[in-house]
């Protein structure tokens, strides 16, 4: 969840509902651990505002 906030902070927002892997996704399910690392499309994003 940090990793999301800080994307958040950093000027990231929620992607489509069909990028369910991104760690920018808007919902988690109880006891997932796949977001905690940036996904492809964090990265994008990223890179898109800087």
């Amino acid at each position: 969840m940090a990793t999301h906030e800080i994307g958040h902070a950093v000027g990231l927002d929620h992607p489509g509902n069909s990028c369910t892997e991104e760690t920018m996704y808007a919902y988690v399910d109880f006891g997932e651990t796949k977001k905690r690392t940036l996904n492809a499309g964090d990265i994008l994003g990223v890179q898109a505002l800087y």
